[in-house]
Order: C-alpha cells, then sequence, then structure tokens
C-alpha cells in the first residue's frame, strides 16, 4: 500500500514483504481448523495474509495483514469522510463573484489556509477523478485532467481498469492509509447464525453468542483469543522531524496535536524564560528591595502569561481542528468501549437496542473507586510529612511534627544541613515519588476499568483526575507547607530545583534511555541465541518475521503519560514563579529534549500508534484552565510572603496578628488580578478571525 510519504528504494523481495500493514498476535494454542477458519474469514474480506505459526519466531500465532484493494480502500475513504482537495470546488468556485471578491486584497480577514480548505471537499468515490488535481507530486497534465472533466459531464466514463489506480492512492497520507484499513479491519462482523465459525470458535463458560460482540476483532477478544492488534511501522517512509506536520501524516491526529501543543508550549516559554534569566543576574542579595519589586513583577507576568497562554493555545487549537475538519465534532457515539457492560434495553430516541448501566450502580462504583484510592493518597501525605521532617522543615509548634525523624536534620544528625548526607532524604523523596506514582497509575487503571465506563473519553477524563490529583497532591502541598506556612522561600527555591531537575532527567532516562538499553540487550540475547541455533543465513521473509515480531513485542504508545508530565511542568512554572523563576528557562531546555526524546522512543521504542481523529487535547485543556486560575492565589501568597518576611523578618507568619493586613492585602490583589484574567479571557475570542468568517461560509454554502 502506497502513499504520498517519501519512500526509501527497497529491492523486489523486501517490498512484497512491505506490503503488511496490520499485525494480530493470537494465543495458543489453536488448533489448525481454527486458524483456518480465521484466516479464511479475513481473505473473504479482502485481506491477504501471512501466518507465523513457529514457536521459534514468535510466543503467540501471528497474522500479518495486508489490504490492496484500491477501490475498497477508496470507498471506505468515503465513509470516513475525509477530506480532500477537490478540483471541482476550484474550478466552479472560481467563476463566483463572491470567489472574487474574496481574492481581492482588501480581504485580509479570510486567510490563504482558509482558501485552501475552501477548495476541499469529503472524498466522494463516485467522482474521485476530481481529486487528482489536489497532489502535484502526482506529475498530472492538470490542462489535460480539465479538459476530460468537462467532456466526463456528457458520458460516463465505464472503463475503470483503465484508471491509474496507484494515483488515487497516492492522494492520502500513510496515517490516513492506515485509518482507512483499520476501520475495514474493524467492520468485519461474524453473524450470530455462522455455525461454521462459532463451531471452531466457542464462548467461554458463562458467556452466550448474544453477549458477543457481532465485530470479528472485539469477539475474539472477548473469547482470549486475540491479544495485540497493532498497524506495523513502516520502516522504509523517510520520516524525519523536519516539520511536525510530517508526524500528524504519519502517526493521525491523536499523536499530532500532542507535538503541536508541545510545539506550540515550547515557544510561549520564550517570555518566562528570557525574565526568568534577566532577575536571576540582574539581582542580588546586596539589592534585596529591587529584587522583590522585580519578582513581584515577573510573578504578575505570569499569572497573566498563564492564561494567555491557555486562550492562545485554544485559537491554535481551532485552527488545526479546522484544518482538519473536526472542528466541534462530538465523538461519543464513535469511541463506545468494547469492555462497558450493562443489560439491553431499548433506546427509546433511535428505536434501537443499547446497553445500559444504571446511574445509582454507576455512584456506588465511583464511591468505592475514591475509598480504593484513599490508602495510597494516605501513604503519599504520611510519606511526604516524614521526609519534611527529616529535612528539619517542621516547626516543632506544629501537628505534624516528629521528633524521632527532626532530630535527623539538627546539628550533628545524620542529616544535617552542613553534610553531604543532607541530599539522602531528598533521594528518598525522588524514589519515593516515581515509586508512588507507578502505584497510583495501576490503582487508577484499576479503578477507572472497573467504573465501567461507556465511553473512551469518559474513560479518559476520569483517569485524568485520579492521576492529576494525586501528582498535585505529592507534588505541590509539601511545596506550599514550606511556602506558604513556614514563609522559607529560600527552602522552597532549594525544593523547586531538586524536583524539577530530578523529575526532567528522571523523565529522558527512564522513557527514552532506559527502554533503549533493554531493547538492544534483548535483541543481543535474541541474535546470539539465533546464532546458536542456525549458522544458515536465513531468508528474508524470516528476517521480516523476526523483525516484526520484535516490533510487536515493544510497548504500546501512550501520550497519557506525556501530557501528565507537561501539565505538573506547567504548574512548577506558574505556581511558584514569585520563587522559581529560572523553571522557564529550564523547561525550554528540556522541553527541546524532550520532542526529541519523544519523537525517538514513538519511532523506535513503541508500536506504532493506531491512527486517530482528534479535535484538540481533551481534558488536560480543562486542566490547565484550573491551574491557570490556581496559580493567581498561590503567587499572590508567596508576595506577600516575601514582603512580609522583608519587613518582620524571618520570624514573621502570614496568619499572626502583624500579618493580618498583609493577607487582606492578598485578597484584593488576587481579586485584581482574577478580574485582569476574567476580562483578557473574554475580550479575546476562543477563535481566529479567519476561522469564525471560514465556518460561517462553511455553515452559509450547505444552506
Amino acid at each position: 500500500m502506497a502513499s504520498s510519504s517519501k519512500r526509501i528504494t527497497l529491492n523486489r523481495e523486501e517490498a512484497q514483504l512491505d506490503k503488511y500493514d496490520f499485525a494480530l498476535t493470537l494465543s495458543r494454542p489453536l488448533s489448525k481448523q481454527q486458524l483456518d477458519t480465521l484466516t479464511l474469514v479475513l481473505g473473504k474480506n479482502g485481506f491477504e495474509h501471512l501466518l507465523v505459526d513457529d514457536e521459534k519466531l514468535s510466543k503467540s500465532y501471528v497474522i500479518f495483514l495486508a489490504y490492496n484493494d484500491t477501490r475498497g480502500i477508496l470507498k471506505q475513504a468515503e465513509k470516513l469522510e475525509i477530506y480532500k482537495k477537490s478540483y471541482s470546488n476550484c474550478h466552479h468556485r472560481a467563476e463566483s463573484k463572491l470567489q472574487k471578491i474574496l481574492a481581492q486584497k482588501e480581504m485580509k480577514e479570510l486567510n490563504h489556509e482558509a482558501r485552501e480548505l475552501e477548495q476541499t471537499q469529503k472524498f466522494c468515490y463516485s467522482g474521485r477523478k476530481n481529486f487528482l488535481f489536489s497532489s502535484k507530486a502526482l506529475n498530472i497534465d492538470e490542462d489535460k485532467l480539465i479538459e476530460n472533466d468537462m467532456t466526463a459531464h456528457h458520458h460516463h466514463d465505464h472503463d475503470d481498469e483503465s484508471e491509474d489506480w496507484d494515483a488515487y492512492i497516492k492522494l492520502f497520507t500513510s496515517g490516513e492509509l492506515t485509518r482507512i484499513v483499520w476501520s475495514l479491519l474493524r467492520s468485519i462482523e461474524i453473524k450470530a447464525d455462522d455455525e461454521g465459525f462459532f463451531e471452531q470458535f466457542k464462548p467461554r463458560e458463562g458467556i452466550t453468542r448474544a453477549d458477543l460482540s457481532p465485530k470479528l476483532l472485539d469477539m475474539l477478544k472477548q473469547m482470549n483469543v486475540l491479544e495485540i492488534v497493532t498497524p506495523l511501522h513502516n520502516k522504509n517512509l523517510d520520516m524525519s522531524l523536519e516539520s511536525i506536520n510530517n508526524i500528524t501524516d504519519y502517526y493521525g491526529q491523536n499523536v499530532g496535536i500532542y507535538f503541536k501543543f508541545m510545539e506550540f508550549y515550547t515557544r510561549w516559554l520564550t517570555p518566562p524564560a528570557v525574565c526568568g534569566v534577566l532577575i536571576f543576574f540582574f539581582t542580588s542579595e546586596k539589592h534585596k528591595n529591587w529584587k522583590l519589586i522585580l519578582e513581584t513583577m515577573y510573578s504578575v507576568m505570569i499569572m497573566i502569561w498563564a492564561s494567555l497562554f491557555l486562550k492562545f493555545w485554544k485559537r491554535r487549537s481551532s485552527e488545526l481542528c479546522v484544518k482538519w475538519h473536526t472542528y466541534g465534532q462530538e465523538f461519543n457515539n464513535k469511541d463506545l468501549r468494547v469492555e462497558f457492560k450493562g443489560y439491553t434495553r431499548l433506546n427509546l430516541v433511535t428505536g434501537l437496542p443499547q446497553k445500559y448501566f444504571p446511574f445509582r450502580k454507576k455512584l456506588v462504583r465511583y464511591t468505592i473507586s475514591t475509598l480504593f484510592h484513599l490508602p495510597v493518597m494516605m501513604l503519599a501525605l504520611t510519606l511526604m510529612v516524614c521526609f519534611l521532617n527529616m529535612r528539619g522543615y517542621v516547626d516543632p509548634r506544629h501537628w505534624i511534627y516528629i521528633p524521632s525523624l527532626s532530630l535527623y536534620s539538627e546539628k550533628g544528625g545524620m542529616f544535617d544541613k552542613d553534610t553531604l548526607w543532607r541530599v539522602v532524604p531528598s533521594l528518598f523523596q525522588v524514589v519515593s515519588i516515581l515509586l508512588l506514582s507507578k502505584i497510583n497509575k495501576m490503582a487508577s487503571g484499576l479503578t477507572t476499568r472497573w467504573e465501567n465506563h461507556r465511553t473512551k473519553t469518559n474513560f479518559q477524563n476520569s483517569l485524568v483526575l485520579k492521576r492529576f490529583i494525586f501528582e498535585v497532591a505529592y507534588l505541590f502541598i509539601h511545596l506550599a507547607y514550606i511556602g506558604f506556612w513556614r514563609l522559607d522561600i529560600g527552602a522552597l527555591q532549594k525544593e523547586l530545583v531538586i524536583l524539577f531537575a530530578s523529575d526532567e532527567i528522571r523523565r529522558l532516562v527512564s522513557e527514552t534511555v532506559v527502554p533503549y538499553c533493554l531493547k538492544m540487550t534483548k535483541n543481543h540475547n535474541r541474535y546470539q541465541l539465533d546464532n546458536k541455533k542456525n549458522d544458515v543465513q536465513a531468508s528474508d521473509e524470516k528476517e521480516y518475521i523476526k523483525r516484526k515480531v520484535q516490533e510487536i513485542e515493544l510497548d504500546e504508545y501512550d501520550s497519557f503519560d506525556d501530557y501528565l508530565e507537561m501539565i505538573v511542568q506547567f504548574g512548577y512554572i506558574t505556581m511558584f514563579a514569585a520563587a522559581f523563576p529560572l523553571s522557564g528557562v529550564l523547561s525550554l531546555f528540556f522541553n527541546g529534549l524532550e520532542i526529541l526524546s519523544d519523537y525517538y522512543k514513538l519511532k523506535n521504542l513503541h508500536r506504532r500508534p493506531l491512527p486517530q481523529i482528534a479535535n484538540g487535547i481533551g481534558s488536560y485543556k480543562e486542566v490547565i484552565d484550573i491551574m491557570s486560575y490556581l496559580c493567581v492565589l498561590t503567587n499572590c501568597v508567596l508576595i506577600a510572603c516575601n514582603f512580609l518576611k522583608a519587613e518582620e523578618g524571618e520570624k514573621a507568619e502570614l496568619l499572626t496578628r502583624e500579618g493580618d493586613s498583609t493577607f487582606a492585602k492578598v485578597i484584593i490583589a488576587e481579586h485584581v488580578i482574577l478580574v485582569i484574567v476574567y476580562l483578557l479571557r473574554k475580550l479575546l475570542s476562543d477563535e481566529p478571525a479567519w476561522v469564525r468568517i471560514y465556518l460561517k461560509r462553511r455553515n452559509y454554502m450547505k444552506k
């Protein structure tokens, strides 16, 4: 299956093997009759296959699949409503008066991108010739195409065999083709009265045929036969990180939107980075008042920057979604979870049978899920209190003071601040964060699956909420204690530097370096084992199978942790701006490495993800929204702490009688800044002008 991406030259045999687009892994044991039945079903639906049943090559059965019916691909592209540039749109609209007006220089609101979008339409199989005009890379004579198209309106061309079908395939990106083939594979159904199939694949005990999904892949999962279904990496495509558009074209919008967000976020880090560096180099302890004023100005700037960042990301996101033709789409009916369980009842709206799970039972499960997470949260908070005591941050007057642990931080103690051993509690804390995050990740996955969400969107939102609450509680509460209760800004700065740097380094090492080393070790051991078993050079097919089996055994790619890490980083930058001005420049540096690292692991350390459509970054946008409001409060309190310490000295407390007036000033300042932020959000639209005009024109033309 070819695509419009640039290719690396292959020899003939390699090219024949590289035609496989998907792989299924099936659990052993399966009989020959079962395998024959399954491959027969796949063959009837247009899929070529290569079966791997040699246990020396793979522990599971592997079926490589290819779909080479161009007509089937084009018809499915029409069903998926994939937009492509159409010659008929360009030709007919060029004749309209309105298009001439838009072409005038005075009409600047509708930019070039919008005009390009107006030349696209949903791919139509019957009018497929009109879409060949969209790709100049096809080396098509456009004048000849226009002449043929004008005559095509007078007589219909029935000679399909004379068409250049490869030219149509080149209209689509690799990601679009993979999504089309996945849709074809996903749509294969087994009828309930198909005795031949159910003779070989019998439902598990306690499950009837009526309980099984009619979809073949879902049914095999319910029978515990199907282990993995994955698209295959196309290594002969020349994929480079020259443009993030390349990533979107190959991996799909769901992956592309993450890299677009990272690119946008990293660029927006430039103002905080520059200001933070200036404050760091041009202030000193000798000029405390001047330093205090600059840090206050920086904090106010960050409060406003956080809201502007979110607002302009919404604008950028709307542009991307309009270009991808997903703006305003609801995917609730398209992302139903196979694992969703319930009893069947009649939908009064559609009149069709539908699975239903009562709200009362949902509420019970949500309550139990919350209670299940309490022990993990309590363990995290207990460890946090222990580390605060071991490092001498807890005041003896406070109820969380533990004398036996605080002794270690006193003069002459094991973790005395004047010795190198003082870093040991910090290292323990970093390790505990890593371990508890993994425990919470497993617990969140278990409880979210048990909650029985109907859609993948609701499932994802519930998972994000659980993970976010834990990360914020464990990472930021002890920082709030040091900064807001102890008013120890110096200690807060040290903590922020330690946590931020260790978290960034840990992320790069654990996500890229360690998986790479494990992969290389595993491949090296396998290579040595293969050499001992067989000294004869393997065939190209066998080498291909070995390489692809290694690919299938890689971990599944999930952008969840990548998003969560960026949210935590956003918290470091915004919520403690007054104490950590260098967070911006450090984030800018590490994000450059993060983009390269994420792309490398996506390409080499994970299975290829299924390309899917996307209309934004999902619930992470709401999380950023919450943090952009919360940072106003935290920074106002930090500013008050800074001024109070400058006036009252080290023993000042924010909630003492002397601090009452300062506390009142905090509330006033916070409300003023919140009003400014609110007005900025109201005055700035979520869509740029050209998007608004384009959407209105699109709705008008539909009438």
